[in-house]
């Protein structure tokens, strides 16, 4: 036993020998990990990590071979047990340090055989697995001037972390000392016109180590969903919101009931409209709202008022209407029908029939002034009318199906129109009526709105809004279902009502923190 128990000795002694006689000593070189040239005395000799380093994570094995060797097998040892092999020289290897304990320490060599059945051992390099382990980050936002970095204390036997902050492009900058086992820092100081990067780092008497970089803003610009309400399961219909955004008003093809929505609670108060409702219109002063009959009883617009939910008056335009629409001081009341026809909201009497067109308006605006409609409907065309003669001043032909909406923008110089059909978003010359711009969406348009800032609101039936800027580039894609009937927008409030099927989703432009 005892002479098994030498010969084994003497064996590892002559191994570990054999391996320290074939590597040249390098420590005159300024750094063994950069230097890649030929070792003069050597036949396989690993050039980093050097001896003794501390490794985590995924280690590169740098190392020379004398390639005039004719060399079949190149194999990998770690504490003198095989670890793996190639049957070639390998373009890389690597070491795998987050496969092994933590602090524990391993004996690594290269062997090589060649093909006259010789054998050469690289240089025995020690590697210590390090005690500590890269954090991760996390972040949550917790004011407009405060957040918390989270992350995992999953080292061993550290002294403690640092976290380091670097506003916009200056320097970073020690901004805490934690102890050991700290898993997260709240900062309270932060400027919402600043943008910031953390790093943490987890450091021992020995090493250090640091996490990847998180990098923080302050955004305005973005939607955010705010708030959701359930509604009844709907074919079709309209919502629009009270000038306050404290109420919503939704019709429903389909059915005889249709819901008010306190926009507080969710409340709902339901009134009858026999046969469905489409058509839908809020005055401007938040004082009545109009809804508009459809195949149930199709010649019947009734006015509500908006505090007491009663029945205010019906109008009777002898149409299906699709599209309402008060003027600013809500003394009109502009029917799109077949054709357009124009009430006195007080006492109901007709003002002005248009007389032609035997299409149904799915969209009417006025101009700012208030002396041009401008509609959308059935015949596929946008066309300007004088709000006064009911004359037909220019059509915009180009659509290929039923336009849904239509708008003017800022200035009115052009002419925005979208089809729930063609699934286009067209951009016309007021004044010429030539196209000058076009663009696909990947579905039906809903409806189409313009801010003040320039930009447009773009509703698909498919559940996505799309905020588009003046040339044409989207500034935001949102949206939280998968068919949208409606939208509306309040300037005044910044919200967008999106009326889906079976909820109510509110979208509003709140400043918020967001990792980049």
């Amino acid at each position: 036993m005892k002479t098994k128990l030498y010969l084994t000795l003497l064996t590892l002694v002559s191994l570990i020998a054999g391996c320290k006689k074939e590597y040249i000593n390098v420590s005159n070189y300024s750094s063994v990990s950069s230097y890649y040239g030929e070792p003069k005395d050597s036949t396989v000799f690993i050039l980093s990590p050097e001896d003794s380093s501390i490794v985590y994570d995924t280690v590169p094995i740098h190392f020379y071979t004398n390639k005039k060797l004719k060399i079949i097998r190149t194999e990998c040892h770690l504490d003198f047990d095989f670890l793996e092999g190639f049957d070639t020289i390998p373009s890389e290897i690597k070491f795998f340090a987050n496969n092994y304990q933590k602090g524990s320490i391993h004996n690594y060599f290269l062997r090589i055989i060649v093909k006259d059945g010789s054998v050469f051992n690289s240089n025995i390099i020690t590697l210590i697995i390090s005690k500590l382990t890269k954090p991760d980050l996390n972040v949550v936002f917790l004011s407009k001037t405060s957040l918390k970095l989270t992350w995992t204390d999953s080292s061993n036997n550290e002294t403690g972390y640092h976290v380091y902050r670097k506003e916009g492009n200056n320097d970073s900058v020690l901004v805490a000392d934690l102890p050991a086992n700290s898993s997260s820092f709240t900062d309270n100081t932060l400027d919402t016109a600043k943008s910031y990067s953390y790093w943490i780092e987890v450091f021992s008497l020995q090493e250090k180590m640091i996490s990847e970089p998180l990098r923080v803003k302050f955004e305005l610009n973005l939607y955010l969903s705010y708030k959701e309400f359930a509604t009844e399961e709907c074919a079709d219909g309209k919502i629009v919101l009270s000038p306050d955004a404290s109420k919503a008003v939704l019709t429903n093809y389909f059915n005889d009931q249709f819901p008010v929505v306190d926009l507080k609670d969710g409340s709902k108060t339901y009134l009858t409209h026999t046969g469905g409702t489409k058509g839908l219109a809020m005055s401007h002063s938040g004082e009545f709202f109009v809804t508009g009959g459809t195949h149930g009883s199709p010649d019947i617009v009734k006015l509500w008022n908006l505090n007491t939910l009663s029945l205010i008056r019906n109008i009777s335009p002898s149409v299906a209407v699709f599209e309402l629409m008060v003027n600013k001081t809500d003394e009109r009341l502009v029917v799109g029908g077949e054709p357009i026809k124009i009430y006195n909201i007080s006492n109901g009497s007709l003002v002005k029939d248009f007389d032609q067109g035997n299409y149904f308006i799915r969209s009417l605006v006025f101009s700012g002034d208030e002396t041009l409609i401008l509609s959308g409907g059935n015949d596929d065309l946008v066309k300007l009318w004088n709000s006064t003669s009911g004359e037909l001043l220019k059509s915009y032909t180009g659509h290929t199906g039923h336009v849904g909406s239509v708008c003017f923008n800022e200035d009115e110089s052009q002419i925005f129109s979208g089809s729930y059909e063609d699934g286009t978003l067209k951009i016309w010359d007021k004044n010429t009526a030539q196209l000058v711009g076009s663009m696909p969406f990947e579905a039906g348009i809903a409806a189409i709105f313009p801010r003040p800032d320039g930009n447009l609101i773009v509703a698909l039936l498919n559940g996505k809004i799309f905020i588009i800027n003046p040339g044409g580039e989207q500034v935001q894609e949102f949206g939280e279902s998968d068919h949208v009937f409606s939208i509306d927008y309040n300037s005044a409030k910044d919200i967008i009502a999106s009326y889906e099927n079976m909820k109510i989703q509110l979208y509003k432009r709140i400043g918020h923190w967001i990792k980049i």
